[in-house]
């Protein structure tokens, strides 16, 4: 992953190397955190019956 703005580029997100006003995720914020950790999986003891289901 890779700083645009150090070779002269400039790209829309918080955590940038310079101080804006920027105060909500951009796509290169959750471009990068997919990138670092990957897509979420399914939360744990999720059944996928829905939310308050009985069986």
């Amino acid at each position: 992953m890779g700083h645009p703005d150090d070779i002269g580029q400039t790209v829309a997100a918080i955590m940038n190397a310079f101080i804006s006003d920027t105060d909500v995720l951009q796509v290169d914020d959750i471009a990068g955190v997919l990138t670092n950790y990957g897509r979420p999986g399914p939360a744990p003891g999720a059944t996928g019956s829905g939310a308050g289901s009985r069986s």
